[in-house]
């Protein structure tokens, strides 16, 4: 940044400043990669990867509606699939099903992405709606 090229007494500092911060945006990028729905279930999310330079961010945001009732043994569903060149770690899912909070984990095996939920006694059927997010950082 041109900082040094601030003199004193130079009444149009903040324009000079302004013009060399404007650079950061040349250094920032982002894609978008969909999230397609599996097994009945309908999403509505996607993953950001944001490249920063040399590294890069991503946030999964979303929900998803369960298409069919969670396995009674490990409630446990695969919901989605995603480009298999998107790195996005772990996450977290939560909802309020009739006045009781559920929480579960996403994770991914290969493309797919599975809820894992813990809903402490209580069923999760057909319909039950999770938010969920994920981040990642490398």
């Amino acid at each position: 940044m041109a900082i040094n090229l601030i003199s004193n007494g130079q009444e149009d500092w903040l324009s000079t400043l302004n013009s060399d911060l404007s650079q950061i945006g040349d250094k920032v990028s982002s894609t978008t990669v969909p999230i397609t729905a599996i097994n009945g279930c309908s999403v509505n999310g996607s993953t950001v990867v944001y490249q920063i330079g040399s590294h890069r961010l991503a946030i999964t945001t979303g929900s998803v509606s369960i298409g069919s009732a969670l396995s009674a043994n490990n409630k446990s569903i695969d919901f989605g699939r995603l480009a298999s060149d998107t790195d996005i770690g772990q996450g977290v899912a939560w909802s309020q099903v009739t006045n009781w909070a559920v929480g579960g984990v996403i994770t991914r095996s290969g493309t797919t992405l599975t809820l894992t939920e813990e809903n402490y006694g209580g069923d999760v059927n057909r319909g039950t709606y999770f938010n969920f997010m994920l981040v990642r950082s490398y």
